[in-house]
């Protein structure tokens, strides 16, 4: 019978200054761990200002050790959270399953180890040791009455903000996967305490499963390198600002971990719902039957217009750019930018290119659908000195150029396009918000925005503008027109 590999687990002890608790550390991780896992232990010390290396060292060299056993040394203190990083970085790249992060004071059970393993089961990417499950355990324990209520009002704060049940945010004693690892960009995330914070934010949004295992608290005489009141402060800022990301105001590469149900077809699907510039066209566009729809991510908006009966030919805004450099090979009865002209290294171009390429043909629409910059959300944002960019909105690392409603209309009638109409949207907030009533509420006061001043208001506008006819279509329609002029005083005159 074929023998079943064992998983790979890695305890990842960090350490700093920790020479008279490390061997007992090490001492306390349980021999059983070697029969169920291929068990590798690594310390890493943080540039320790004590013996805590030479201690760990002297652990390894004497042979009593029960696995194997890395110690490594920071030539320069990288901090808890890099501390952390380093340990990660060496799980991935050795192709551990698992890493359990220890602290090196003693302050977390290695004991337990075993209990918290027991709940990887399916999706599961990390399982954290409690100590506020069982609460009063934690104050018998010998926790101090101020980190514990701090721990509970920040706990619950940040509960509150991502609509989430942790019994505790804020424990050093936990297992990944180191699967879940590699979904993540940890490495963004801060060297500093609150490391743990942001680790646990990324899963939220990656939409990783986290569980939990109630442990027992001890605190001894070990010193504690934490300072609360900053490290509560920077909780409660990366906490908010991550929030806010979800909301779509500020940006930060660290948190962009969205799950594959926030992808891009699930929100093109969500936009044909909602007042969008996208839901407008599918019910207006009755009379043109030959479309051209351009740009990266109009799936859906392709699918739809098709299921109406509609011939639709569907290009990137590569496509578009080579096509209009040609000889004009097809006719369409209009032209849908889905992503706008912002998206070109010069929008000019491409309209004057454009409006060659239609030539003598007039009675071509243009749906254009642009993001507004001068959207009140961008305004404030300029006033506090923000400006980031982000993968989605007005602001998205697309753009190569932004677009108000005056300056749009004005290059577009520089480059010979008339516009028939420009219609305001609000931004769709159902992306963002998942209460019906707080979005609706918000989408109504953001239309009522748009009614009284549509430039700071609009999220996105949709134009419809048709090119003025070519110095070559006016001077066929004067030859026309003097032809039948002609004709006429001809048949008059033989009247008369």
């Amino acid at each position: 019978m074929e023998k079943v590999q064992k998983k790979k687990l890695l305890l990842l002890i960090v350490a700093y200054n920790a020479e008279k608790t490390i061997k007992q550390v090490l001492e306390r991780i349980p021999i059983e761990l070697r029969d169920t896992y291929e068990t590798e232990v690594l310390v890493i010390d943080d540039s320790s200002k004590d013996q805590t290396f030479e201690k760990a060292v002297f652990e390894r060299d004497a042979g009593a050790f029960d696995f194997p056993l890395t110690v490594l040394f920071n030539p320069e203190n990288q901090g808890y959270g890099g501390n952390q990083k380093i340990g990660y970085h060496y799980a991935i790249q050795n192709n551990f399953d698992y890493v359990a992060m220890i602290h090196g004071d003693g302050q977390y059970p290695p004991e337990m180890v075993p209990d918290l393993m027991k709940h990887f089961s399916g999706e599961v990417g990390a399982v954290f040791g409690s100590r506020m499950m069982e609460k009063r355990r934690a104050l018998k324990g010998g926790m101090p009455f101020y980190k514990y209520v701090g721990n509970q009002i920040l706990t619950k704060t940040q509960n509150l903000l991502f609509n989430t049940s942790l019994t505790e945010f804020h424990s050093g004693f936990r297992i990944y996967s180191v699967k879940s690892l590699s979904r993540i960009p940890f490495y963004l995330n801060s060297n500093d305490f609150h490391f743990d914070t942001e680790i646990i934010i990324q899963l939220f949004f990656a939409k990783i499963p986290i569980r939990e295992h109630s442990i027992p608290t001890f605190y001894g005489d070990e010193v504690c390198h934490v300072n609360g009141f900053k490290y509560a402060k920077d909780v409660i800022v990366q906490s908010i600002l991550a929030k806010l990301q979800r909301f779509r105001i500020f940006y930060n590469a660290k948190y962009d971990c969205y799950h594959k149900d926030q992808n891009t077809l699930h929100i093109q699907s969500k936009r044909l719902e909602l007042n969008t510039p996208e839901k407008f066209l599918l019910q207006q566009l009755t009379e043109p039957k030959k479309l051209l729809l351009i740009g990266n991510d109009a799936e859906k908006l392709h699918e739809k217009l098709i299921s109406k009966g509609k011939e639709v030919t569907y290009i990137s805004n590569a496509e578009y750019l080579a096509m209009i450099q040609q000889e004009p090979s097809e006719s369409y009865d209009a032209f849908v930018f889905i992503e706008g002209v912002e998206v070109f290294a010069n929008p000019l171009d491409i309209l004057l290119l454009t409006n060659r390429y239609l030539g003598n043909k007039p009675d071509t629409a243009l749906y254009i659908i642009t993001s507004n910059v001068a959207f009140i959300t961008v305004r404030l944002m300029l006033l506090l000195g923000h400006f980031n960019y982000g993968k989605r909105g007005i602001l998205r690392h697309q753009s190569q150029r932004l677009f108000t409603r005056k300056n749009l209309k004005s290059m577009l009638n520089q480059s010979g396009f008339d516009t028939q109409f420009i219609k305001g949207f609000p931004a769709p907030f159902a992306l963002t918000i998942r209460q019906r009533f707080i979005y609706a509420l918000l989408s109504t006061i953001n239309q009522w925005g748009i009614a009284i001043f549509k430039d700071a208001f609009a999220f996105q506008f949709l134009f419809q503008v048709k090119p003025r006819k070519s110095l070559q279509s006016l001077l066929e329609d004067a030859y026309y027109s003097s032809e039948n002029r002609e004709k006429q005083e001809t048949h008059l005159g033989k009247k008369t």
